[in-house]
Parts: structure tokens; C-alpha cells; sequence
């Protein structure tokens, strides 16, 4: 639990020390349309993501136990299933589990861009794994 919680606070100050500023965030759209399959993928889009370019959510986003679930309950949930997904025709899945083993795979092949989060075990690999993310957005 403690790592977790590492983690997100980690997550939360090295993404609110980027240089996009918030109104341009929420304002702006990129022109690609982002799916996040799963709660901690969640924290990354909403966190760095143009709110303009998200189309879905993981069905847990705005759950207690999602940190950025007061911004999340403006958009719509999509749950992981490849259906569901492919009917919102998106641009980009951003993911860490969500939609199984094999959904990287599954989503390039039908030629949508993954973002696939690194799992991190230390506040190291942390901090890469947030940098690392923030580059697609």
C-alpha cells in the first residue's frame, strides 16, 4: 500500500511540474482520441493527457481509491473489453493490465497506438516510467 501511495505522489508532482500549462490541458485538443483501460492508466491520461483528446475511462476512475477520480467523473467509462474499445475507434489505448496479456498486441495489430506503462518497483524506475509516459502526451 505504502508503495502505491509512493507512487501516485510521485506521479502527481512530476506531472504538475510539466510544462503544459493546466487551461491549455483541459482546453485543447491534440486530435487524438485516448482510451485509458484501467485505474492506474487512468491517473496518467487524466494527469497529462488534453482532457479534449479523452474518450473513455476505466469503469474504476472515479472509485475511492483513484486519485484523480474528482476529474473523472466528467468523462465517459469504457470497460477493457477489445468490443467496447474498438466501437470508440481510438487513436491511443493507454494501459498498465487493463484488457490482458495480449491487448498490446490485439490493439497495434487493428492499428491503434498503445502506450503501454512500465510496472515500477522503485521510486527510480518511478520517476522513468512517468517521464517516459509524459513524452507520448
Amino acid at each position: 500500500m505504502l508503495r502505491w501511495l509512493i507512487f501516485f505522489a510521485t506521479l502527481t508532482l512530476f506531472a504538475g511540474s510539466c510544462s503544459r500549462q493546466e487551461a491549455s490541458r483541459t482546453s485543447e485538443r491534440s486530435g487524438k482520441k485516448i482510451i485509458s483501460l484501467d485505474f492506474c492508466a487512468d491517473q496518467y491520461v487524466l494527469k497529462m493527457a488534453n482532457h479534449g483528446d479523452i474518450i473513455g475511462l476505466s469503469p474504476d476512475a472515479d472509485k475511492i481509491f483513484s486519485y484523480m477520480r474528482d476529474e473523472a467523473v466528467q468523462f465517459p467509462t469504457v470497460r477493457s473489453r477489445a468490443e467496447d474499445i474498438l466501437l470508440l475507434e481510438p487513436d491511443v489505448v493507454v494501459r498498465t493490465y487493463g484488457g490482458g496479456p495480449n491487448a498490446t498486441v490485439f490493439f497495434e495489430r487493428a492499428g491503434i497506438e498503445v502506450i503501454q506503462i512500465a510496472y515500477a518497483g522503485d521510486l527510480a524506475s518511478v520517476k522513468q516510467s512517468i517521464l517516459d509516459t509524459a513524452r507520448n502526451f
